[in-house]
């Protein structure tokens, strides 16, 4: 178990399964079932590549080497250059009220005087009817921090009361270099 330091236990791990405790009410273990298709890109069809209007030197590449080398199957998937886009997961159901975890790995060299924007794992919400409801941001990654080592960034995300689905956008903007995305 782990506590913090008013002596309040905060994680716990019983028979291989974590529990985060927030509050004094509240607990969540995350589940072990990966909701997204093809989360490590090991076949095309299940993620959309998004450029976004006015930065057509944003470069996508699915690969098994140099920038989008893998951090486990075999690929990985690489934005990179003068970059404002990002890779879009198909739809997923989820629950109103429920709490996922939200997360990828990532790897990366952004140079931090020409870039000014983030890098992020972002949940965004949807009715069933395909309305926006909003996004949420599951990490927030800046320029500076990000290294060529993979990361593991993410966080816990609640499905809004109006929500239905949610896709997973791995998200890239105002940045010059290169961002390489991948599952655990």
């Amino acid at each position: 178990f782990v506590f913090d330091g008013d002596g309040k236990r905060v994680k716990g791990t019983v028979n291989g399964v974590t529990t985060s405790y927030i509050g004094d009410y509240f607990e969540w273990s995350p589940s072990a079932e990966n909701l997204v298709a093809n989360p490590g890109f090991e076949t095309t069809g299940n993620w959309t590549e998004t450029t976004i209007t006015g930065f057509a030197s944003t470069w996508f590449f699915r690969s098994t080497w140099g920038t989008a080398d893998q951090h486990s199957g075999a690929y990985g998937y690489a934005i990179s250059n003068q970059m404002y886009g990002y890779l879009r997961s198909q739809e997923i159901a989820v629950s109103p009220g429920q709490y996922y975890d939200v997360n990828a790995y990532m790897r990366g060299l952004i140079d931090p005087e020409d870039s000014f924007g983030s890098v992020l794992v972002r949940a965004a919400f949807y009715t069933s009817g395909g309305a926006a409801v909003s996004n949420v941001d599951a990490a927030t990654v800046s320029p500076g921090s990000l290294t060529t080592t993979w990361q593991k960034r993410g966080g816990v995300v609640q499905v809004p009361a109006t929500a239905a689905k949610m896709y997973l956008q791995l998200f890239t903007y105002h940045n010059t270099g290169w961002v390489t995305f991948d599952a655990g």
